[in-house]
C-alpha cells in the first residue's frame, strides 16, 4: 500500500501542470500558430469590426470618447496618420500622431515574440505599456496646447452628454 502511495505521489509530481510555454514536446511552425490564432479569435474580430462599422454608419464616427463626451481620445488621429504613412507622407503622419511608428514597432515585436520565438511576449508587454504611457502624456500636452482649435483635437458638440444635458435644460 505504501508503495502505491509513493508511486501515486511521484506520478502527480511528474505530471505537475506547467505553462505551455515552459515545455513543448513538439514545436509548431509559426504558420500553424497563426492559423490557430485566426480560428480562435476570428469571431471576436468579426464582431468588433461589425460594431465599429455600425457606429460609423449610424453616428459617423467610431471613437467612443468622442461619441459620449465630444472630446478626442489619446489615440485620436492614429488612423489618419497610418493612412498618411502608407500613402507615402511620413512627415505629415508623424506630425499628426508621432506614436504611430512606435506602435508599429511594438506590433512587429509582438509578432516576433509570439509567432517566431513562440514565447510569452515579455518585451511586448513592457513596450506597449511605455507606448501607452507616452501616448497619454502626449495627449495631455495636446489637450493643453491644441484643444479645441487644432485638428484632430477639436470638440464635437454632437455628443451624447451634450445632447442629454440639453434635453434636461442645462444652458450652454
Amino acid at each position: 500500500m505504501l508503495k502505491h502511495l509513493i508511486q501515486a505521489a511521484l506520478a502527480r509530481r511528474s505530471s505537475h501542470r506547467r505553462s505551455p510555454y515552459h515545455c513543448r514536446p513538439c514545436r509548431r511552425s509559426p504558420w500553424q500558430h497563426v492559423l490557430q490564432d485566426i480560428r480562435q479569435y476570428s469571431a471576436a474580430v468579426i464582431l468588433c469590426g461589425l460594431f465599429l462599422l455600425l457606429l460609423e454608419l449610424l453616428l459617423g464616427k467610431t471613437c467612443l470618447l468622442r461619441i459620449l463626451l465630444g472630446i478626442p481620445c489619446p489615440g485620436c488621429g492614429l488612423s489618419r496618420a497610418a493612412l498618411l504613412l502608407f500613402s507615402g507622407h511620413p512627415a505629415e503622419s508623424i506630425a499628426l500622431h508621432p506614436f504611430l511608428l512606435p506602435l508599429l514597432f511594438v506590433l512587429l515585436l509582438w509578432i516576433w515574440e509570439h509567432y517566431i520565438l513562440d514565447r510569452p511576449p515579455r518585451l511586448f508587454a513592457i513596450s506597449i505599456c511605455l507606448c501607452f504611457g507616452g501616448m497619454f502624456i502626449f495627449y495631455l500636452y495636446r489637450m493643453k496646447h491644441c484643444f479645441p482649435l487644432v485638428p484632430p483635437m477639436t470638440y464635437d458638440s454632437k455628443n451624447l452628454a451634450h445632447t442629454l444635458l440639453s434635453l434636461l435644460g442645462f444652458p450652454f
